[in-house]
């Protein structure tokens, strides 16, 4: 599923899938909006404690999307004299600094 211009790609099951297409329309508005949210910044939610320590939840009214940030984006690799060059011939670097600067680069 799309959610728009999320930074970070999210992975919905195929239930939670059908569950939200099953939703009144403005509640599917809302949680579309909150995964797009999600899927721009993903400190949105609230880190959940005890055994489900390691998940986040994002509140919607009375709906909670709970979620799991798993997956780290490897930009580059390279030997320490070199990799900036390699970086600049690569990528983008404009949405990169950025994305260092709001504190989602880190490693």
């Amino acid at each position: 599923m799309n959610f728009g211009a999320a930074r970070y790609r999210l992975s919905v099951p195929n239930a939670t899938v059908g569950f939200l297409l099953s939703l009144h329309l403005q509640i599917k508005r809302k949680a579309r909006a909150g995964l797009k949210l999600i899927g721009s910044d993903l400190d949105a939610g609230k880190s959940l404690w005890g055994e489900l320590r390691g998940l986040k939840r994002f509140k919607i009214g009375r709906l909670r999307i709970i979620y799991k940030v798993r997956i780290i984006e490897i930009v580059a690799i390279s030997p320490r004299r070199t990799i900036c060059k390699e970086i600049y011939n690569v990528h983008d670097i404009e949405p990169l600094l950025a994305r260092v600067a709001s504190g989602h680069g880190k490693g």
